[in-house]
């Protein structure tokens, strides 16, 4: 059977670079389908994309997600890269 899909990702963002926390928002760990590891391999692409294309640098330094959530070989850096083309043109228009 198929269902939706869904997935929650929330960053933080630093100009200085320091070790990335994570934080599982999950409350009761039932069913782990994502976990750190995967989800900052998928962040971590997204953000060599996004420093190429806007040659801005700046880290991750904060990572929240639902361990719970479906998994996917690629959404989190979909996610990663949305969010952060929506950051980078609003705070610097002339980027994009």
């Amino acid at each position: 059977m198929t269902g939706n899909e869904n997935n929650y990702l929330s960053i933080k963002l630093s100009d200085r670079k320091s070790k990335t926390i994570f934080r599982d928002l999950e409350s009761k760990v039932i069913n782990c389908n994502v976990n750190s590891d995967m989800i900052l391999n998928q962040v971590e692409k997204a953000l060599v994309r996004i420093q190429h294309k806007h040659k801005l640098e700046f880290y991750i330094t904060e990572i929240e997600f639902i361990s719970s959530d479906s998994f996917s070989e690629d959404i989190y850096e979909q996610m990663t890269f949305r969010l952060l083309s929506n950051i980078i043109s609003k705070e610097h228009p002339n980027s994009a």
